[in-house]
């Protein structure tokens, strides 16, 4: 996950609400991915619990394509205009608190998981890849700019065959040969390159006004079929080739973020929570918690949580009934969304105290300075 947020452009007026209830949604079903995966659910099942619990990790895996697809649609604008670097920043300050302080946090708690190579990681999140999707979202922001003008030079039928190529090598022929390859080193959707397609598309959406055109019934229908044939293959797929080779394969072939399946539910939900129209009191709440979103991630994201707090100590739920499974899983998931907001609320009320987007302002205007000049002196050089 990422903080799109920092990319919304136009005034407040017309903000699209809907696309922020989308990024909550996104944040709650990562969070509920990471206590079925990490957390120990999907491991420690079986039986009717197996079946209800990889019904909700397919359901929740288009969370992470939601969020960079966002990013594209959020940030596409038709008229040129100027690249807030001071954002990214601001944002990065914001990873290194989380990355930093709590590191420094287990350091007291439990200082035998802390050595000097971790304590070193902490300060340095991009290069050693604290948060995957920060790190991968890095090269993705500072390549906007060009993304965006390539996307103004192309008419929509050219940017949607741009898009259609793109899906068809990097999600359909990937999906096929990532049972035995990655030719494109997509790493099943944890690259900057993924991202950047990801961004592609949602502008592409944009662009082309790709929302307006299925009404809400067939958004609906083809999320459910997208669902339906995901978790269908996910079920099927080994039964079969263990009855007719002996061995099970292919269980998770769709089961990633490059999948075509996956990647149409992103779209889908874009296009579906692009059109929802909230009443005045719910949107004022949203407007609240959006800039809190990416504190979710940090927190519970953090190596060190990753690894000693959430591994693991969701598996108990795995023994509950069929029915409570979804219920447990989904209210855990609730409790660390809130828990991840307010704490992120007090870190940007310190951000403010401490003037952090003035700073970030005026390290933005340093930078372009010494960036012009470089600039400058190369042509002259060529």
């Amino acid at each position: 996950m990422s903080k799109e947020y920092i990319l919304d452009v136009g005034k407040k007026a017309q903000r699209n609400y809907g696309i922020d209830l989308l990024r909550v949604l996104s944040m709650c079903l990562i969070i509920i991915l990471h206590i079925l995966g990490k957390g120990g659910v999907l491991s420690s099942a079986v039986g009717s619990q197996y079946a209800v619990g990889w019904f909700l990790e397919v359901v929740a895996y288009c969370s992470v394509d939601c969020y960079a697809i966002i990013s594209g649609y959020v940030c596409y604008t038709e008229s040129e205009k100027r690249h807030k670097y001071a954002k990214y920043i601001i944002m990065w300050f914001q990873v290194l608190v989380y990355s930093v302080g709590i590191t420094l946090l287990f350091c007291f708690i439990y200082p035998s998981v802390i050595d000097v190579k971790t304590i070193i990681k902490a300060f340095f999140p991009v290069a050693f890849s604290q948060y995957w999707y920060f790190t991968a979202y890095t090269g993705l922001f500072f390549m906007i700019p060009w993304l965006n003008r390539f996307i103004r030079r192309c008419t929509s039928k050219e940017l949607t065959r741009v898009v259609v190529v793109i899906f068809a090598l990097f999600s359909c022929y990937s999906t096929v040969v990532a049972l035995v390859a990655d030719p494109f080193l997509l790493k099943e959707g944890y690259s900057f390159l993924w991202l950047t397609y990801m961004y592609i598309a949602g502008a592409w959406i944009k662009k082309t006004n790709g929302e307006k055109k299925l009404n809400t019934i067939k958004v609906l229908t083809f999320i459910g079929v997208f669902v339906l044939i995901t978790y269908g293959i996910k079920m099927c797929i080994p039964i079969i080739f263990n009855k007719i080779f002996g061995v099970y394969f292919g269980e998770n072939v769709l089961i990633n973020y490059t999948s075509p399946t996956v990647v149409g539910m992103a779209i889908l939900l874009l296009v579906l929570f692009s059109r929802v129209n909230l009443p005045s009191y719910i949107s004022r709440m949203i407007n609240f918690v959006t800039p809190a979103i990416f504190g979710v991630y940090l927190l519970h994201v953090h190596p060190l949580v990753y690894q000693y707090i959430i591994s693991g100590q969701f598996a108990y739920i795995a023994k509950m009934s069929p029915w409570m499974l979804p219920v447990f899983v989904i209210g855990w998931a609730f409790i660390i969304f809130i828990f991840g907001i307010l704490i992120d609320i007090v870190r940007i009320y310190i951000f403010r105290m401490l003037r952090i987007s003035s700073f970030a302002d005026r390290l933005e205007k340093i930078a372009r300075f010494f960036g012009d000049k470089t600039v400058d002196l190369l042509s002259k050089l060529g």
